[in-house]
């Protein structure tokens, strides 16, 4: 049976994207980045840190092209 995880809201005011993730525990994250890759990058990694998904193996990318290891 599938059960949803996260529902997520992504909106734009001015010129910053504001990205809320509801859990499914009625927790509630907000957001906010100029750039909206680094809105994703942000997310997708408080993510993948909530449901323990990193390996020795990922390599994490800086907004400017930089890799942090």
């Amino acid at each position: 049976m599938e059960e949803p995880l996260y529902g997520i809201e992504i909106q734009k005011e001015g010129d910053i994207y504001i990205g809320k993730m509801y859990s499914d525990g009625g927790g509630v994250k907000e957001f906010k980045s100029q750039k909206i890759d680094l809105l994703f990058r942000d997310m997708i990694y408080d993510m993948r840190l909530a449901l323990g998904e990193f390996s020795s193996k990922d390599v994490e990318y800086t907004g400017d092209g930089g890799q942090i290891k």
